[in-house]
């Protein structure tokens, strides 16, 4: 989450466990839907009373644990008409 909220700046918002046999290979998709009922880009903003996607660079981890980062990305959300 992007530090300007004040949300902590990890959260797990989609996994996938998968079992492999030494030197295999798989390619993975997950999809991460901001509208699922999860809210797994929001954050309860308390003066709309509602769930917020908040502006801002939000960094995307992988890895096979939270100590085990492998890849990361980022990107970028704005309002529309900024």
């Amino acid at each position: 989450m992007p530090s300007a909220l004040g949300e902590p700046p990890k959260r797990l918002i989609a996994f996938d466990k998968v079992s492999l046999n030494p030197g295999e290979k798989r390619k993975l998709q997950i999809v991460i839907d901001p509208a699922a009922p999860t809210q797994p880009l929001s954050y309860w903003e308390s003066d709309a009373q509602a769930w917020t996607i908040g502006e801002g660079s939000y960094q995307f981890y992988l890895g096979s644990s939270s100590t085990n980062i492998v890849e990361s990305d980022a990107i970028t959300i704005r309002t529309p008409g900024r």
